[in-house]
């Protein structure tokens, strides 16, 4: 899932409700995959950017994932940017990402900032953001344990995201018989940390995800 929002005063526009237009696939040693979205007079109307979204994803033995922001208006922007990687593991209260030392911000306590020690292990619903990168996510899947490992460019926050049980429940998505066995660990730039963009400039935020073993 992609998500790009920008805030402007009190108007907001969320690119991952956009339409998003598909250019097919490249093949060589690897596919490629690559969507699009651009402001158009709907967006207009609640948000002066003029913008151009590029998402590209390439399929080999890593997945590389590719965000590219160009304004291509006369006004600098601002906007957050997220990747939502859904990582399957078999039991999300047993999966461990590192983070020893990691200060964070809780969502799901008023915002406070707090202090990760030691490895982050699920067992509530957790929505934080770190400005810490977490290198690596250990999981069970069924028969196998793996580990999952995603280096970042351009990124300057993590956002690890799961509702749980009972928040899950009234999520607009049919999380509940699902959301013990994913851990969602958002590639972003948010907050403090999102970014201004000048009138013909471009940005590009990358995830590169492997899946290896423990």
């Amino acid at each position: 899932m992609i998500r790009v929002t920008v805030p402007s005063v009190a108007r907001i526009l969320c690119a991952q409700n956009r339409h998003w237009k598909s250019h097919g696939h490249a093949r060589s040693t690897n596919v490629t995959v690559a969507l699009s979205s651009v402001a158009d007079d709907a967006t207009r109307k609640t948000w002066f950017g003029d913008y151009h979204l590029l998402f590209c994803a390439k399929f080999g033995e890593q997945l590389r994932l590719e965000l590219i922001v160009t304004n291509h208006g006369t006004s600098t922007f601002r906007f957050e940017e997220a990747l939502h990687s859904y990582f399957h593991v078999g039991n999300a209260a047993a999966a461990k990402l590192r983070g020893n030392g990691a200060a964070y911000i809780d969502k799901t306590d008023a915002q406070r900032e707090r202090h990760q020690h030691g490895d982050v292990v699920l067992s509530a619903e957790t929505d934080r953001i770190t400005a810490t990168r977490l290198p690596r996510l250990k999981s069970k899947i069924p028969r196998r344990a793996a580990a999952y490992s995603w280096p970042r460019k351009n990124s300057r926050d993590t956002v690890i995201w799961n509702p749980w049980s009972e928040k899950s429940k009234s999520h607009v998505r049919p999380w509940p018989r699902r959301v013990r066995h994913f851990v969602c660990v958002e590639t972003c730039n948010v907050g403090d940390h999102s970014i201004n963009l000048a009138p013909t400039q471009a940005h590009t935020m990358t995830a590169l995800i492997s899946l290896g073993t423990l």
